[in-house]
């Protein structure tokens, strides 16, 4: 392999007068089409995708736009109350309170939901 320094540029995008001599581009390792759900989806959908699809991950959009991503360790987690299998693990950001009937208002990622105009 090649030597980088410390402070060379990581590119997760096309990037053509990039020198690849001293820049890392991650396009091959990345995946270029994520399964993507609203960020007002319901943790029973997301259940649904995990399971039909195995899937490692689910990005979450809103209009476009990042608004979350969940691992399948963060639903494990989520569906067994915050439990984790394996100590010294990180956990991710977790709801304090869970509340399934304003869960269709707003999504799986607690946002409430805003009027589309």
């Amino acid at each position: 392999g090649r030597a980088l320094s410390e402070n060379a540029e990581v590119y997760l995008m096309h990037a053509p007068l990039a020198d690849p001599t001293t820049t890392l581009d991650l396009r091959p390792w990345m995946d270029q089409t994520p399964i993507t759900l609203s960020a007002l989806s319901t943790l029973m959908l997301t259940n649904d995708m995990f399971q039909k699809l195995g899937l490692r991950y689910i990005v979450f959009v809103e209009r476009g736009e990042l608004r979350g991503l969940m691992t399948k360790k963060d639903l494990w987690i989520v569906l067994n109350n915050g439990e984790v299998a394996v100590t010294g693990q990180g956990t991710g950001v977790l709801r304090e309170h869970h509340d399934e009937e304003q869960e269709d208002e707003r999504g799986l990622l607690g946002e409430e939901h805003e009027e589309r105009g």
